[in-house]
């Protein structure tokens, strides 16, 4: 993810949108052959009570969002 901000940046690229935040339809499991969340998009897991837990894709957007942009 930081290497795509870091070419958009060097592009001009004014915006760019993270299309999901979160896949409902894909809980997380601790096993790996039944999560369904390790194919996801999401920048949050979805837990099997429907609680939502930050992934580090999600920490690395909102480092990206707070730093100042190039003029």
């Amino acid at each position: 993810m930081h290497a795509l901000f870091e070419l958009y940046e060097q592009q001009s690229v004014d915006t760019a949108f993270w299309h999901t935040f979160a896949s409902y339809h894909a809980p997380y499991n601790p096993n790996p052959r039944f999560d369904l969340d390790l194919a996801s998009f999401g920048v949050c897991k979805v837990m099997n009570d429907g609680t939502l837990i930050p992934k580090r894709a999600f920490h690395a957007l909102a480092t990206i969002c707070t730093q100042p942009t190039t003029p």
